[in-house]
């Protein structure tokens, strides 16, 4: 498809790479207008001299200020209808501007856009459709425009302000999906998906994105110079959609793969433009001590390399740092300036990051999307005429998502969705009733197929896993007491709505010497275990099954309660220890008597070893 929407709807029977280059040039002719004006991305553009024997480069990234994309043609383009249009662009664009009036303008004031504005580049790339599995807050993922900017321009309805700030933020996860998911909600796109996996692949290794038991963090050091935003509660955009555009969209002849490829997925509606560095680690999570831990030491790592701080001072609260080290991957990219940065420079020049910023004021680029509005991106489908129309993109794009999900590789995080207790009066039996060929050794490594620790997958998710099968920890839950044989076991769930929020153990005497059943009554009941409030459920059999406390006195019965309400995040994983907690289970949680804060005694006044319960959530 050719370019001639971003002619104001104008067409033309150039081919799609001479469209490409039309387009470039426009923006680039755009820049030479507003020289050293306006957007701090703009500078003047050597390269426009002679521009009709100019041609953009192959990576066309729909997007740069300086025209730093032109390169000299070795050849002649090749449509005349091209050379004509571009010269005719030069002569619309080759008129005075106010270059001083955006940089005066004081910092946090709210300025409406002038219609002698409406041509600037950072102006220009709202209303753009924008790939949302591309890289987050980049040119790179712009695509044709959408909405007719010019329009909005005129009836007021476009804004900016010059910010001036740096900020840094941290984006961390104990999962590539957790960490999608993360950029996804502040982005403000609601529903269950799973977006900018361009930027996943840039930041990360991606073998290390096929783990469950690696954890993610990118830090960002974000240097904000102008917002420039829609005023979306001023305007319907379904009245300023392109014409040509608005038609595309809802014709049901046009596949939803093929408006998306043109327009987008999510249109772009407020933006923020100045300059970006992104420091990502991503390191083994048993190596991290924990996940606290692990942000701690991603933060201290980007404070040393960014900001150039005193290394020991910063990790000086970071546990293990050797092990952290030893299994980590680390990596620099930025937006914006006017050099890219990488590692080595912050290495080897103290100045670097000194030297990068003070070129953002003509080198700017896309870097965050704003939060003027309630969102930085509007759902295509939400323009479209039909409910009908609407509802086949949308599930276009769902299908989609789930698409990539499968194509990246992504593990699925699993949850404990069921707890029971075997018992027996030998180990074989009580295993046996487990149902399940599935074992978990004593340290939560599972010995089935497909490499499941912890309650998640480390390896590819695979058909030879049964997540309705129930995996068997192999530590006897009476160890030494002389009662029966009794072992736990658990299923695992995709869905969080399935999953158990919490558990507590429960106390009580036994009636009579001959008390020790295995199995008692199941109940639900409404409690308050240390501040929450949910509906719990006592599994029925008795911890102390068979154990006594002496000749003639029957043990505690001991019973689990567990809840599913949506009152804690959901347990991913389970584990015994014949201990008290120590430092080598820092990452995990412990069950507690109900309202207590000491670890529950599976084996309490039944003699044998202190048995406790561990979990994650």
């Amino acid at each position: 498809m050719g370019e001639g929407h971003f002619l104001n709807g104008q067409s033309n029977s150039l081919s799609s790479r001479e469209s490409q280059q039309l387009d470039a040039m426009r923006e680039a002719l755009e820049n030479q207008k507003n020289n050293q004006q306006v957007d701090s991305s703009i500078k003047k553009n050597p390269a426009l001299d002679g521009a009709i024997s100019n041609r953009l480069t192959p990576n066309n990234n729909f997007g740069l200020l300086d025209g730093s994309n032109l390169q000299p043609a070795d050849q002649g383009l090749a449509d005349p209808k091209l050379a004509e249009q571009i010269a005719s662009l030069k002569q619309d664009f080759e008129k005075p501007a106010d270059e001083q009036a955006w940089k005066l303008t004081p910092k946090n004031q709210v300025m409406q856009v002038q219609s002698t504005e409406s041509e600037i580049p950072i102006v220009m790339r709202l209303g753009r459709g924008y790939d949302v599995f591309g890289e987050y807050a980049s040119v790179e993922a712009l695509k044709y425009p959408v909405l007719d900017i010019k329009k909005l321009v005129n009836d007021g309805a476009v804004e900016r302000i010059r910010l001036d700030k740096g900020i840094n933020y941290q984006t961390a996860a104990k999962s590539i999906k957790k960490y999608s998911e993360k950029m996804t909600v502040d982005t403000k796109i609601s529903g269950n998906y799973l977006c900018f996996g361009g930027s996943v692949s840039t930041n990360f290794d991606s073998e290390r994105t096929k783990k469950l038991d690696t954890y993610f963090s990118t830090y960002s050091y974000l240097v904000q110079k102008y917002a420039v935003y829609i005023n979306q509660p001023k305007v319907d955009l379904k009245n300023y959609i392109l014409p040509s555009v608005k038609n595309y969209i809802n014709d049901s002849n046009n596949s939803p793969s093929d408006v998306f490829a043109n327009y987008g997925h999510y249109v772009l509606v407020d933006s923020v433009t100045g300059g970006r560095v992104d420091h990502s680690i991503s390191a083994k999570a048993k190596e991290s001590t924990s996940f606290e831990n692990f942000k701690l030491a991603t933060k201290a790592s980007f404070n040393a390399v960014v900001f150039g701080a005193d290394a020991e001072v910063s990790y000086q609260n970071v546990k293990n740092k050797s092990k952290f080290d030893s299994t980590k991957d680390e990596r620099l990219t930025s937006q914006g300036g006017a050099m890219a940065l990488n590692l080595n420079q912050f290495k080897n020049d103290k100045k670097a990051l000194q030297n990068w910023e003070a070129t953002l004021e003509e080198n700017g680029t896309l870097v965050a999307f704003g939060k003027t509005g309630a969102r930085g991106l509007v759902p295509i489908w939400e323009l479209c005429g039909s409910a009908a129309r609407k509802q086949e993109l949308k599930d276009a794009f769902k299908t989609l998502n789930d698409q990539k999900v499968l194509a990246d590789k992504w593990p699925s995080e699993l949850y404990i969705r069921d707890i029971k207790f075997v018992v027996g009066e030998t180990a074989d039996e009580a295993r046996a009733k487990c149902s399940a060929n599935n074992t978990s050794s004593s340290n939560g490594a599972m010995t089935s197929v497909g490499s499941i620790i912890g309650g998640g997958f480390t390896g590819e998710m695979n058909n030879s896993t049964n997540l309705n099968g129930y995996y068997l920890i192999d530590m006897d839950l009476n160890k030494k007491a002389k009662g029966k044989y009794i072992y736990l076991c658990y299923d695992l769930t995709d869905d969080p709505n399935q999953a158990i929020t919490d558990l507590f153990a429960e106390k009580e005497e036994a009636e009579s010497i001959f008390d020790s059943k295995d199995d008692y009554e199941t109940m639900t009941k409404r409690f308050s275990h240390n501040g929450n409030v949910a509906t719990f459920t006592r599994n029925k059999v008795n911890l102390n099954a068979g154990a006594r406390k002496s000749l003639y006195e029957a043990a505690d019965h001991i019973f689990l309660w567990t809840t599913k309400d949506k009152t804690r995040e959901p347990l991913k994983a389970l584990e015994v220890i014949y201990s008290r907690p120590n430092l080598d289970h820092e990452e995990w949680d412990f069950v507690r008597w109900q309202n207590g804060s000491n670890p529950a005694n599976m084996n309490e006044n039944a003699g044998g070893n202190f048995i406790t319960i561990l979990f994650k959530r």
